[in-house]
């Protein structure tokens, strides 16, 4: 995605995090992000999928654990939050359902667990 788009919430992306999660990063390897933004501007659900298989998925229900968190940035109308994130691309909203329907099957933190 190039710099100066602007998009409208909702939104979906994916795009390559490096991730602050409470863990070492270094042995889960490199993560993979999907976020969805609503009309308020904020992350609504968000699923990290690293490299050696774990998969982390976050709403606003279950928005922190003992891995990490849901992303707390704005997402404005304007590219500049496009700046935090690296190999951004938009996504539509089927192909992110898919994907989180995916994740929650595959989580290493499901939402309810006492993770």
């Amino acid at each position: 995605m190039s710099d100066g788009v602007r998009v409208a919430a909702p939104f979906w992306f994916e795009c390559q995090a490096d991730g602050w999660q409470h863990f070492d990063p270094e042995s889960w390897g490199a993560c993979r992000r999907w976020i969805e933004v609503l009309e308020d501007q904020k992350a609504a659900r968000q699923i990290d999928r690293y490299e050696c298989g774990r998969v982390l998925v976050y709403d606003r229900a279950h928005a922190r654990d003992r891995f990490g968190m849901l992303i707390g940035l704005t997402f404005s109308n304007k590219a500049k939050w496009q700046k935090f994130f690296a190999e951004v691309s938009l996504s539509d909203v089927a192909t992110f359902e898919k994907a989180w329907r995916r994740a929650l099957r595959e989580a290493d933190n499901r939402p309810g667990d006492d993770t």
